[in-house]
């Protein structure tokens, strides 16, 4: 045991939707150690991702604070405001204030790019985004020491678009396995003499869907399952946000093999990862570690997967913003529970207060999160509703909300005031619309209403007098939106 306390292990990748597990039947996934670490522990399933996107998500697990409060973002573009909110309070920090020794590896995804934020050090891969203050990163740096500068995107596919094809390089440069390799290495050169705070953060499955050969050939000619599809989704009654979301990227054109090879490559990326973690783990056991180390694996956001002709994220539908999450504690930790499955309503900002409550530290005030642990111990004290907010800028009009209590969803569109309630009880697909339906009105305004007195105390823009702020559908000029560009230099990606 260590002197002072559990060590901590965060794994955390990019992309992973909830239900893309093995162990929850899922006709793709392959993801034996995934599925092993949660018969070991706790698998939370109604786990959401506040604001589905990788900077505000990442900004609420460093903070405790959900989306739309003063020290959270809602949307892309916040670089800016990295810095002086990450500054004050993080999670790393407040382990690093315990006399943890602090690590990260892998895509931390904050500006600037070489500041702390709270680790003792970071080892970083960030996908090829250069930015002020960074000439290139230690995954890049990496490649250029064994003759392979430059090589990061010469396969072509850039980071946000859905082609898919087999990584270029061979298996150990790709930057999955180079952050499970860097990961193993820091635990064999850590401080022995005190507990330590690791966060291991996979890029992957955030494109490009770049699988290395062997996991490609894994899943080749797999039977890939039809998307979802709901009375709701056809092109004419898709609120706006959807429609600019889905005409840059030509979503509609993935179909029949191109949307099956992408699908695999997607499953591909996400078993690369498993197969990674286990080296870590093995890692861990070698060194006698394993027995005294809390693990948590989460992902910031999910990916829709051509489910109601949409991917990738910044939705409220369960698999952009619904995120899988794994607890395991030590056989010996007084919270321990192995092969649980907890269905309580949970937020990223819940992550900060249920790590430091497993690792027995006290839980600073100011944040919004509770611990998950909190509310197994006492029902009672479980959280309620989770409230998610997005919006493409502090001074961008346009916004969705969802509302959650884990079994009921409500999300809502300012423009047009458009409204979807989905029972996800009974329809965990959201293939039906109660919204839309006459006898469910009563109920769908009890939700509306929620939202408001939620949004009210907010101090929301979205809201005013107790009630929704809606605006006007706006023309989507198609033309204007299929021009605009997915390609940036260097697969850069914000």
């Amino acid at each position: 045991m260590p002197k002072t306390g559990y060590n901590v292990l965060l794994i955390s990748s990019d992309h992973h939707r909830g239900d893309a597990l093995g162990i929850l039947g899922h006709p793709l996934a392959f993801t034996p150690h995934l599925d092993k670490l949660a018969q070991q522990g706790i698998l939370f399933r109604r786990v959401y991702s506040e604001c589905p996107v990788c900077i505000p998500a990442r900004m609420t697990i460093m903070t405790g604070r959900r989306p739309g409060t003063d020290e959270g973002s809602t949307g892309y573009n916040y670089y800016e405001e990295c810095s002086p909110i990450l500054q004050k309070q993080t999670l790393p920090g407040l382990f690093g204030r315990s006399g943890y020794q602090t690590q990260g590896i892998g895509k931390m995804h904050f500006f600037p790019q070489r500041c702390r934020y709270g680790f003792d050090a970071t080892t970083i891969e960030e996908e090829g985004r250069v930015l002020p203050g960074l000439h290139r990163d230690d995954y890049e740096q990496w490649l250029q020491d064994r003759g392979l500068a430059a090589q990061y995107h010469s396969h072509g596919v850039t980071n946000n678009e859905l082609t898919a094809r087999p990584w270029h390089l061979s298996e150990d440069a790709h930057p999955t396995s180079w952050t499970a390799r860097e990961t193993c290495r820091w635990l064999l050169r850590r401080d022995p003499q005190v507990p330590f705070f690791l966060w291991m953060s996979f890029s992957a499955p955030h494109p490009p869907f770049t699988p290395p050969q062997a996991l490609w050939e894994l899943y080749r000619g797999a039977p890939v399952p039809e998307p979802r599809k709901g009375d709701w989704s056809s092109p004419d009654m898709l609120p706006a946000e959807i429609r600019r979301i889905s005409l840059p990227g030509n979503h509609e054109t993935y179909t029949g093999l191109r949307y099956a090879q992408t699908v695999r490559a997607y499953y591909a990326l996400i078993t690369q990862i498993d197969l990674q973690i286990s080296l870590v783990l093995g890692t861990l056991r070698e060194k006698g570690l394993l027995d005294d180390t809390i693990i948590l694996y989460f992902a910031d956001h999910g990916d829709m997967m051509g489910d109601f002709g949409l991917f990738a994220k910044r939705v409220f539908y369960e698999g952009a913003s619904n995120v899988p999450c794994i607890l395991v504690l030590p056989e010996g930790h007084p919270e321990y529970r192995c092969g649980e499955i907890c269905r309580n309503p949970l937020g990223l900002q819940d992550l900060l207060p249920t790590l430091l409550d497993a690792a027995g530290l006290e839980i600073p005030g100011g944040i919004t999160g509770i611990s998950a642990l909190e509310g197994l111990r006492d029902p009672g004290k479980s959280r309620r509703l989770i409230h998610g907010d997005y919006r493409k800028g502090k001074e961008t009009p346009d916004s969705s909300h969802l509302l959650t209590d884990g079994r009921i969803k409500y999300i809502w569109y300012n423009e047009g005031d458009i409204e979807q309630l989905f029972d996800l009880h009974n329809d965990p697909e959201e293939r039906v619309n109660l919204a839309a339906q006459e006898e469910h009105r009563d109920l769908t305004r009890k939700w509306r209403k929620t939202l408001a007195s939620v949004l009210e105390q907010e101090k929301s823009p979205d809201v005013q007098d107790g009630k929704l702020v809606s605006r006007p559908y706006p023309r989507i000029e198609e033309k204007q939106y299929r021009a605009r560009s997915t390609f940036n230099p260097r697969g850069m990606h914000y």
